[in-house]
């Protein structure tokens, strides 16, 4: 059993405290932003036209994953207090929720400047992963997303008993699988698509795994519909995208192989 690490605030002044997750995500956030800017520069684009691109997808992200939480798992805020309970950003954000908003708000980006759709489908996810390193580490610091009770070796010893850590899992998956594969798949300069494909296909069922380790709605755990979390209908959905734009692109590439090869022999 891994033991319950508690990291306190950092008081630098007099009213200016740092909290371990707002570190985490801040550093996120500037690491996302110095690979997207390295990786635009390398795949021959406009850095500036690159961060522009993950700003807006950020951006919309943002707002999405704050809607989808107050929506999907706290409609009893909602019913009580109604629009204003949007206002209320401490209520939280759902990370499946970003990644929708993000993506409308990318295609748009996308469809506004006609640019190529795939390549900075590829940009994004792969900074996204970046941020989600940091972002799962703030998690798994402050431990704000605790789970079913167990006795699972790598539970972590919460005060009140023993609980899968839900941010220690994903901060762990990030860190052994999906960091490792946007690097592979980089260094191997896979067709524009791929990357975005490969981390969708990857990530859509662990996660919908993980969710069933999460606190009970009796014990007072997230609202399920059916029996599952809203996260859960998504999962199937992100998935399916993998495997249509994977499909997509490596049928097109077959497609140009072919032409390519009826050529050479003409």
């Amino acid at each position: 059993m891994l033991p319950y690490l508690e990291i306190a605030p950092l008081h630098i002044a007099e009213g200016f405290v740092v909290q371990p997750f707002g570190a985490a995500t801040v550093l996120g956030i500037c690491a996302a932003a110095i690979y997207c800017a390295v990786r635009a520069r390398q795949r021959g684009i406009l850095v500036a036209h690159a961060l522009n691109a993950m700003w807006w997808t950020a951006a919309s992200g943002f707002v999405s994953a704050h809607v989808a939480a107050v929506v999907f798992y706290q409609p009893e805020r909602l019913a009580e207090h109604g629009l204003s309970a949007f206002l209320d950003t401490s209520t939280g954000f759902s990370s499946i929720g970003g990644f929708a908003g993000g993506a409308v708000g990318l295609w748009l980006w996308v469809w506004y400047h006609r640019e190529a759709a795939l390549l900075f489908a590829d940009l994004i996810v792969e900074s996204l992963v970046v941020f989600q390193f940091f972002g799962r580490l703030g998690c798994s610091l402050v431990h704000d997303h605790p789970g079913a009770r167990t006795d699972f070796p790598l539970a972590v010893a919460f005060p009140e008993g023993a609980r899968h850590d839900l941010g220690l899992y994903e901060f762990a998956i990030t860190l052994l699988v999906l960091l490792p594969l946007i690097l592979v798949l980089d260094r191997r300069r896979v067709a524009a698509g791929l990357t975005a494909a490969a981390v969708f296909v990857v990530y859509a069922p662990v996660r919908f795994g993980l969710d069933f380790l999460r606190v009970p709605y009796a014990d007072g755990g997230d609202v399920r519909y059916f029996g599952l979390t809203a996260a859960q209908y998504a999962c199937p959905l992100l998935l399916l995208a993998g495997v249509w734009i994977w499909r997509a692109v490596t049928q097109g590439l077959g497609k140009r192989s072919l032409t390519a090869g009826g050529d050479t022999d003409a």
